[in-house]
């Protein structure tokens, strides 16, 4: 066998070779087992890095210096919906527009020529239609297979972001506008009650401007104790977490202004986080107006209760059913409201059967649209009483009728006044007949008297003659105590009155009365007035009671009763007034009760006329009655009868105690007459118009304003000293003290009075008013308005006169027509106008204005008008005044091309004014 090359001996140096050869075969293997390893090292490395670039949710591409696409993963395939075909060997340019276009060449220019990093923003136009905005980070790259630059960009879509950022900054500009636009004031706050926001209602509320007040604490806004308070409520919040305030109904609290006013304020507190951070929002409504609207609602209510208690009002709806009435009504019907409310018909049941047919016929003429004014009867608890009715109808819009309402006043007693007129001129009537005839029929009596006397002297007359002589002297006798009824029926002189007391006299004529009553009826005197007297002629008494208990017994057919009653009274002022009697006074009651037959209603209204007896005839002379409803009269007593077939009658007199001194009213007399310019700032517009006219009555020029800014104004453009300023404590921009002040500075001798519906205690006590201010409460009339003006200048700054005041000329070379369908406004501008001098017409309606038949030199008027507006006004007005010059106003900020001057409302006064001068100056 051959032997192997191992087996051949070796020599050494071929040892040594072979040695050298394993160890590089050796290293060689570590070499290649090093080379797989960095070789599957830089497989894996190059599948994660194509991962991380395939499936990187960001666009990466690579683009050459002409922006060609060379690579581009799949999120660059998606954001550009192309597919990697149609993407690979695409420029991106392509996609832009041609403006885009551009500035991406010049910005591929930046970064191979910077070889930094550079951004930029581009519109792209995908496959599908959309149009995004990316923002490119590029740099320039040299690829190790390539020769020439390229550039890798990462693309971010910024169109969801720029929507989003719009959304915010969209909706940011909402609540900025919603809260600058809020009438509310709104604040936000953070945990430290720090303020952060502050709207413009906030700014007008409190005075401070939104840089003053921000990072203040919002206690600043708040006067003691309502700043402790919520100083404690917020520190209680964020040591407890209990939010006492948060989320519930706002309450009431008081609010600080920048000057240190205060006011009320109604307050809602919520609560919100921003990036986690606590923040707070409070809604604030000024209350002021609330308060002084309630406050007017509640005199306007306590008046109207006030009217109630003592007018009879009420309200009728369409269908005759009673609504409302006032607590008089209640009163006069003598029935509850309920009962008033029952049925339709509940009302006209009221009313006395003989009135009904002519009261329902004259209502239904009201539903016509007509007033109704009826006089009628109704019974009311018991009694017939009579009332005048005054009703409106109330329409709608269509004029169609919906109810009424109306007014009822009791005319019962001044019916009784009418009818005791009537029966005083029947009466006058008797006594001038009476005193006409009395004195020659006495005489006539006489003769006969004297002639029968001497016959029944002769002492041959047989008995049947003197029987017929007796009863002639008889019938002579009657006839003689007739005529002498008639003479102290009209007897012509006046009376002898002294104090009589009334049981004294009733009891001395008993006697007499018991013989007149005679044995068929039964006489019962009960007396309880023994110290009351009365200032009288004491045969007027004694004649009065004999007449009635003369005609009682004639009412008693049979046997029967008659009863005559004393007692005294203590009446009230309304009981005494309603009686005729003095206010304070007391009087005393007689009462003559009999069980006859009784009157009926119709019987009862003539009893007391001359000659008027139900008696047969021969048997009364109508006279007795009549002669003691004269005589009460002339007492000045009352007298009143109650009465019902078969159930007797009860005759009540009341006669005033002579001890009662009548008290004169005091005569204010005539209020003083001033001169001078008296300023009155008033805001309630029915308010300023009665009391300018009470100052104007008692000699003022008066200027006047509803506010302190147009009271500014006015004093602004008045030449002459002021002499009083009238004006109100209570005012919306509530600078009256300080306007006051103001005007003191320039003109020291003027006299202030502060007036107010509000108590004085009240508004010094809340320190709306100096406790040394000059006060006037209302309401008041023109008389206390006079006496206290004479009070404030008793000084001598300005002294009243006795003579009336001349009118203040006012200037009319100028003239103006104003046409305001608004009555505040047409009312500011009115008098400003007259104010400055102008002649001035002022008219609510274009149709007054079209029938003025007098020169216009400029015409001031609303364009938006009822019936016609003021452009086409202003072209009508044209021809028959060629030289006018038209000033249009407006809410809308569209001006008439045809106008000299034109004012969008609001405006101010002054330029206004500076415009019409320079017009009218022309």
């Amino acid at each position: 066998m051959s032997e192997s090359l191992n087996d051949r001996p070796r020599s050494p140096e071929t040892k040594r070779l072979v040695s050298e050869l394993r160890t590089h075969q050796v290293e060689l293997e570590i070499q290649n087992e090093e080379l797989r390893k960095v070789r599957d090292e830089l497989e894996e490395s190059r599948d994660r890095y194509r991962e991380l670039y395939d499936l990187a949710p960001v666009a990466h591409l690579t683009l050459d210096r002409d922006g060609m696409i060379l690579e581009a993963n799949q999120a660059t395939h998606q954001l550009l919906g192309l597919d990697h075909e149609q993407l690979i060997g695409l420029k991106l340019s392509a996609l832009m527009n041609v403006a885009d276009a551009d500035a991406f060449h010049f910005y591929r220019g930046r970064v191979f020529a910077t070889n930094t990093l550079q951004s930029s923003e581009f519109q792209v136009k995908t496959s599908d239609g959309r149009c995004l905005t990316l923002h490119l980070d590029s740099v320039a790259y040299q690829r190790p297979d390539a020769a020439c630059l390229t550039c890798r960009s990462v693309a971010i879509d910024l169109s969801a972001l720029r929507q989003a950022e719009s959304g915010r900054l969209a909706q940011e500009s909402r609540s900025r506008s919603l809260l600058d636009t809020a009438t509310d004031a709104v604040i936000g706050i953070d945990a430290q009650a720090r303020i952060e926001d502050f709207n413009l209602a906030a700014v007008h509320m409190f005075g401070y401007q939104k840089e003053e007040v921000a990072g203040r604490n919002v206690r600043m806004l708040m006067p003691s104790p309502y700043r402790e308070q919520h100083d404690g409520f917020i520190e209680n919040y964020l040591r407890t977490g209990n939010a006492s305030i948060l989320g519930k109904t706002s309450r009431e609290v008081v609010g600080k202004r920048k000057d240190g006013s205060t006011f009320p304020v109604e307050l809602g507190i919520g609560e919100w986080f921003d990036d986690g951070r606590q923040k707070f929002l409070g809604i604030l409504r000024d209350l002021t107006e609330r308060k002084r609207a309630e406050s007017q609602l509640r005199e306007s209510e306590e008046r109207f209760r006030g009217i109630a208690r003592y007018i009879a009002l009420y309200v009728h709806e369409k269908d005759c059913t009673i609504s409302y009435v006032s607590p008089a009504y209640e009163e006069l019907w003598g029935r509850p409201a309920a009962d008033l409310f029952r049925t339709s018909n509940a009302w006209i049941e009221t009313i006395h059967p003989d009135d009904r047919q002519r009261v329902a016929a004259a209502y239904q003429v009201m539903r016509a649209g007509q007033p109704f004014t009826e006089e009628y009867r109704i019974e009311a608890r018991g009694r017939i009483c009579w009332v005048r009715d005054l009703a409106l109808p109330i329409l709608d819009q269509q004029d169609q009728f919906q109810g009424n309402a109306g007014v009822v006043r009791d005319i019962t007693h001044e019916r009784e006044l009418a009818t005791e007129l009537s029966q005083a001129q029947k009466m006058e009537a008797v006594g001038a007949l009476a005193s006409g005839v009395a004195h020659d029929f006495n005489n006539g009596l006489q003769a006969i008297l004297g002639c029968v006397n001497l016959a029944l002297g002769d002492a041959s007359l047989s008995e049947r003659t003197r029987s017929f002589l007796q009863r002639a002297a008889g019938a002579a006798r009657r006839g003689g105590a007739l005529a002498d009824q008639l003479v102290a029926f009209a007897r012509k002189k006046t009376p002898e009155p002294q104090p009589t007391r009334i049981d004294s006299l009733l009891l001395d004529l008993a006697p007499l009365i018991e013989r007149l009553a005679t044995e068929r009826v039964r006489l019962n005197i009960e007396t309880d007035a023994p110290y009351a007297q009365v200032l009288a002629d004491p045969v007027q008494i004694q004649q009065i009671l004999l007449n009635l208990a003369a005609n009682a017994r004639d009412a008693i057919p049979e046997a029967g009763r008659l009863t005559i009653r004393t007692r005294e009274l203590a009446l009230d002022g309304a009981s005494a007034r309603e009686h005729t009697l003095n206010p304070t006074g007391r009087s005393v009651r007689i009462e003559v009760q009999d069980t006859g037959t009784g009157m009926d209603v119709a019987t009862q209204s003539r009893i007391f006329e001359p000659f008027f007896t139900t008696k047969e005839i021969g048997q009364g002379t109508g006279l007795g009655l009549s002669t003691v409803f004269w005589l009460v009269k002339q007492l000045a007593g009352t007298i009143a009868v109650q009465s019902k077939p078969d159930a007797g009658t009860t005759i009540t007199i009341e006669l005033p105690c002579c001890d009662d001194l009548a008290t004169e009213s005091e005569d204010l007399g005539s209020p003083p007459v001033f001169t001078g310019t008296a300023l009155l700032i008033e805001d309630e517009q029915v308010v300023l118009m009665t009391v300018r006219l009470q100052l104007e009555e008692i000699g003022f020029e008066v200027l006047a304003a509803d506010s302190v800014s147009s009271a500014r104004q006015l004093c602004a453009r008045h030449t002459g000293a002021i002499h009083v300023l009238v004006l109100d404590v209570m005012m919306p921009e509530m600078q009256t003290a300080q306007f006051a002040a103001s005007l003191r500075q320039d003109q020291p001798d003027v006299c202030v009075l502060f007036i107010s519906a509000h108590p004085y205690g009240f508004l010094v006590e809340k320190g709306y008013l100096s406790p040394h201010a000059s006060f006037l409460r209302k309401p008041f009339g023109r008389q206390e308005l006079a006496a206290k003006l004479t009070e404030l200048m008793a000084d001598g700054a300005l002294q009243p006169m006795h003579s009336a005041k001349s009118a203040v000329a006012r200037n009319a070379a100028r003239t103006i027509l104003l046409v305001e369908d608004e009555p505040t406004a047409r009312l500011v501008l009115g008098d400003l106008l007259e104010s400055c001098g102008y002649q001035l017409f002022s008219m609510s309606h274009p149709s007054k204005a079209l029938s003025l038949d007098a020169p216009i030199d400029l015409l001031l008027t609303d364009v938006r008008l009822p019936e016609l507006d003021g452009v086409s006004l202003a072209a009508q007005l044209r021809p028959a005044h060629p030289a006018m010059k038209v000033v249009f106003m407006s809410g809308h900020p569209d001006a008439p091309s045809d106008g000299d001057a034109f004012f969008q409302k609001p405006f101010d006064y002054d330029q206004l004014l500076e415009t019409i001068e320079g017009l009218l100056a022309d």
